[in-house]
Order: C-alpha cells, then sequence, then structure tokens
C-alpha cells in the first residue's frame, strides 16, 4: 500500500477521534495477520474502541472482512471482553447507544440539513480529508483488481451506512477519521506531485476553515 500526505491532519491534531482511529488502524491492522491470536488481540483493541466511541462499530465489520473466518471466533471473544466488564460495572452498551441517539436527536441531529448533508456535505468533507491522491488510488487500485481494495472497499462501505443511518449529519471531517486511514491504503505512495497535490489541499483547508474543535 501507499504512503501519502493526508489533509486529514489539519483536523488530527485537535480532535480527539484522532486516538480512536489509531485504535481502529491498528485493530484492523491486526486481524490481516489472519491468526486465532491476533484475531483476539484485534477483537480486544475493538472491544476498548466500543467504549470510546460508538463510531467503532462500523469498524468491526472491517476487521471480519480482512481477518477471514479463521479469526472470527477469537475477534468476537475479544470484542465481547471489555464490554463483558463494562456491563458488570454497571455499564451497559446498547443502553449507552440509545441514549446517545435520543440525545442527538433531540438536539443538533434534528436541525441540520439531512439531503444536503447526505448527498453532498458529508461525502465532500470525506473527499477533502483523504485528498485526490486517495482518489485516484482507488481508480488504480480497481483497475490492478490490488487486494488493498478489500480493506479500503469495506471501509468506503462503512462510511456510507454511517452516511445513509443520519447519525452522522456534519462533523464528519473529524468523526470519520475512523476510517481515513483504512481508505488511505490505497493512495499511490510517495510521489512528488501527489505529495504536492495533498500539501496544498491541507494547506487551503487550514488558511480557509476555522473548526470548532
Amino acid at each position: 500500500c501507499g504512503q501519502v500526505l493526508l489533509p486529514a491532519a489539519v483536523w488530527a491534531a485537535t480532535a480527539l477521534d484522532t486516538v480512536f482511529a489509531a485504535l481502529a488502524a491498528a485493530a484492523v491492522a491486526l486481524a490481516t495477520r489472519r491468526r486465532p491470536a491476533a484475531g483476539l488481540a484485534a477483537g480486544l483493541a475493538l472491544g476498548v474502541g466500543l467504549l470510546l466511541s460508538y463510531g467503532m462499530a462500523l469498524v468491526v465489520p472491517i476487521a471480519l472482512v480482512v481477518g477471514g473466518r479463521r479469526t472470527w471466533g477469537p475477534m468476537v471473544a475479544g470484542v465481547a471482553a471489555p464490554l463483558a466488564v463494562a456491563a458488570a460495572a454497571g455499564f451497559w452498551w446498547p443502553a449507552g447507544l440509545a441514549a446517545t441517539g435520543g440525545r442527538y436527536w433531540a438536539g443538533i441531529g434534528a436541525q441540520r440539513p439531512a439531503l444536503y448533508l447526505t448527498l453532498v456535505g458529508n461525502p465532500g468533507a470525506l473527499a477533502l480529508a483523504t485528498g485526490p491522491a486517495v482518489a485516484a488510488g482507488f481508480a488504480l487500485a480497481w483497475a490492478r483488481r490490488d487486494r488493498v481494495l478489500v480493506m479500503a472497499g469495506a471501509a468506503l462501505a462503512m462510511v456510507a451506512l454511517a452516511d445513509v443511518s443520519q447519525m452522522d449529519r456534519g462533523e464528519v471531517e473529524r468523526i470519520w477519521l475512523l476510517f481515513v486511514p483504512l481508505l488511505a491504503v490505497v493512495a499511490p505512495g510517495r510521489r512528488r506531485g501527489w505529495l504536492a497535490a495533498q500539501a496544498l489541499l491541507a494547506l487551503a483547508l487550514q488558511a480557509a476553515l476555522a473548526s470548532p474543535w
């Protein structure tokens, strides 16, 4: 996979979601090893992540896809362990998710324009966060049928699910940081042209936007 500067760095430096993104990337990286022990470790990382961010629930299917069936049992057990510990301590994860959803729809979620954000705003924010190198990388990987498409395609599918779920109305430039490293695996690498394009976009975002976080 390629390595390239990501404009998402503009938000990554100031958002706690960066920590969640690092945990998600570590979990998926462990899953790619396709061994039961690695699957268990990936599940534990995901389980801890679920206690930090409800968005981590969308990373679990990505890890299962890249891990393969051999890791599914250990991974599910790993995910369940931190949630079981939290439940024993008095926190029931599904109830927390439901309460968060209720607060969201009682507040800003009901006020933001759904159609615009779903079709334009959210996808546009993701495109800016990943930059043109990742978009070009998707096209190149598709043409070559590169195996990195498995991970990146699963991540893109989860982003689409998050988008249509309506639980991500705005602020996705930080909320979707979970998926940015997983999408970036298709980037064409450290080529000067792409590095310049990515850097220019990052500088433009930094100069033009005032993020509230």
